[in-house]
């Protein structure tokens, strides 16, 4: 891929080290979404393991979604690593998938909350599809040489 912006490789740089970046904050946003349970004192001892044992769908759609993520950012370590140089449209297919991992923990938060809604499950699943489709796509940009 030609460098038409005549940016050297620190530009590619700044990209990928960008894109940990927003990787790391979005996977921190997962567990937000969790509430710690709001249970009176003097009733702490009682009900604080069974409120806790009632967020486990919460807890699930966490681990899920941050393993999930993580194998996200493993493969687009795995691509970027082929890339010697950028351009616009590079930059532009990497910023479509971020914004597609960023929004990952709204439908991780509804799953959590509404697991037994088709809704919910079939939102939750194509949050999934997109950034695999987006890195597909900027695979489709590496050099054929490298692959």
């Amino acid at each position: 891929m030609n460098n038409s912006s005549g940016e050297d490789t620190r530009g590619l740089d700044r990209i990928i080290c960008f894109s940990d970046a927003v990787f790391a904050i979005v996977m921190t946003l997962l567990i937000l979404d969790i509430s710690v349970p709001d249970i009176p004192q003097g009733t702490a001892t009682a009900e604080l393991p069974a409120r806790v044992l009632d967020l486990w769908p919460q807890f699930f759609s966490y681990a899920l979604s941050f393993l999930v993520i993580g194998t996200n950012w493993m493969a687009h370590h795995g691509t970027f690593q082929y890339f010697k140089s950028y351009d616009r449209t590079l930059m532009w297919l990497n910023l479509l998938f971020l914004l597609s991992i960023s929004f990952v923990p709204f439908p991780t938060a509804l799953l959590g909350e509404y697991g037994e809604q088709q809704f919910a499950v079939v939102l939750y699943a194509l949050s999934l599809a997109v950034p695999s489709l987006c890195l597909l796509w900027c695979r489709g940009m590496r050099p054929r040489e490298t692959c």
